[in-house]
């Protein structure tokens, strides 16, 4: 199996040593300075381009990666996805506007080219732990703290990017949670500009999400199940709750880790797992990776977020 990379940064640079542990070659890269010539060098791959038209029509691949960074994706996808000749995996977020996001489905559907995006936090084994967890129960209660990092992405991608910022972090929590709930019905209430709350509920779930901005506990969570009490810290970490009786009013808790995600990998955490799921999908297998017309109801979410 052989891919077209687009990009020459860090993200490129994890994903070769998985690519190359799960026996894909990487044909060509491109890049927009002649820096990708040294970094083709490096790993061994045959064929650099400076030209995104004549990389995607000249190399011989079996699936384009997409690896350019967040803010750049949704200038070049158009051209990507036209003169691309085989399926397309997209680094997120793959637009920033329900409109936009439309838009690139309509050409990819008049093209007929699947375009899918990688949302890592789907290969996580926390979240597919409380997934697996939620089939088996009536129904959970719980509660997330998530915070969006404003002072990181104006040190990374200047002060004009803080109007998309809601699709650096939040963006991979909305897409988790519809992962592990499926559609859902929720309520988004803005309480200023730097909390909005969203309630989601159903049948068999109903949770309180909270986002901020630049808070020092960065994520935290608790599931409740009717025998289990899981915290999450960060997206790494899953403890089960213990619940000691110390007398009879007073109650003693006690953390035991379940899951601590850089014990399975030595590559970054999900990475080898949303790989081995490209591969299933270029495969024409079904996959956990979400194409880009099923993201509407994320959107649909991000559009209402005030952050």
């Amino acid at each position: 199996m052989k891919t077209l990379i687009i990009g020459h940064g860090n993200q490129t640079t994890e994903y070769s040593k998985v690519l190359f542990r799960n026996k894909i070659k990487i044909e060509g890269i491109c890049g927009r300075n002649p820096k990708v010539y040294k970094f083709a060098k490096k790993l061994n791959i045959p064929n650099a381009y400076l030209n995104l038209t004549e990389a995607l029509k000249n190399c011989e691949y079996d699936f384009v990666l997409v690896l350019i960074t967040w803010t750049e994706i949704e200038k070049e996808l158009k051209k990507i996805i036209k003169f691309s000749k085989k399926i397309i995996f997209v680094e997120k977020p793959i637009a920033f506007s329900k409109k936009k996001l439309k838009f690139f489905t309509q050409i990819s559907q008049k093209k007929k080219t699947n375009v899918f995006v990688l949302y890592n936090r789907r290969y996580f084994k926390t979240i597919n732990f409380l997934k697996n967890k939620i089939k088996n129960e009536k129904k959970i209660y719980f509660n997330l703290n998530i915070t969006d990092q404003k002072k990181l992405l104006i040190t990374k991608y200047g002060k004009n990017m803080i109007k998309y910022m809601k699709y650096f972090i939040t963006s991979h929590w909305i897409d988790s949670l519809i992962y592990i709930f499926g559609n859902f019905k929720y309520k988004i209430k803005t309480l200023d500009k730097k909390y909005t709350c969203l309630t989601i509920y159903g049948s068999k779930v109903y949770g309180v999400v909270n986002f901020f901005i630049d808070v020092k506990d960065r994520i935290n969570g608790s599931f409740y199940f009717k025998q289990d009490t899981l915290k999450l810290d960060t997206l790494e970490y899953l403890y089960k709750i213990n619940k000691f009786k110390k007398s009879n009013k007073r109650y003693s808790y006690k953390k035991k880790l379940l899951i601590n995600e850089y014990k399975f990998s030595s590559f970054k955490p999900g990475l080898n797992d949303l790989v081995k799921d490209i591969k299933n999908i270029v495969r024409e297998k079904k996959g956990k990776m979400p194409r880009i017309n099923d993201l509407n109801q994320l959107y649909n979410i991000l559009e209402k977020i005030k952050l």
